[in-house]
């Protein structure tokens, strides 16, 4: 991405799935000054790969299976994360296509996906 002050910004990313770490490389290069700086940072997540889900992903539908209308305040308390990380983990989970929102947000209720059961009880064997 080029930036107005003549600033080259490249951004890059590796997973290693063996060991369920990403790493981002950010490297920007001041064309004017010839310097070029270069951060790398890893997140390591834990992520079952038979389902592609992480291990709060999995206590999430694990959760919502017993209990349809609970709220993610309710799922933070319950699972021990953030209301913000439960937040993020339903929205990666509904575009992956194993959970879905029925309902209005006051009174509606979340819906696990067949496919995720499935592949639970696939696994199990």
């Amino acid at each position: 991405m080029d930036l107005d002050s003549g600033v080259t910004e490249k951004v890059t990313e590796k997973v290693d799935l063996d060991n369920g770490v990403t790493e981002k490389v950010t490297e920007k290069v001041d064309l004017d000054n010839g310097v070029t700086e270069k951060v790398t940072e890893k997140v390591t997540e834990k992520v079952d790969l038979d389902n592609g889900v992480t291990e709060n992903q999995k206590l999430i539908l694990e959760t919502v299976l017993k209990n349809p209308q609970i709220t993610a305040k309710e799922l933070s308390n319950v699972i021990s994360i953030s209301e913000r990380k439960v937040k993020e983990n339903m929205s990666k989970l509904k575009s992956k296509g194993l959970l879905e929102r029925v309902g209005p947000d006051k009174g509606g209720y979340w819906r696990v996906k067949l496919n995720y059961k499935e592949r639970e009880e696939t696994n199990a064997r």
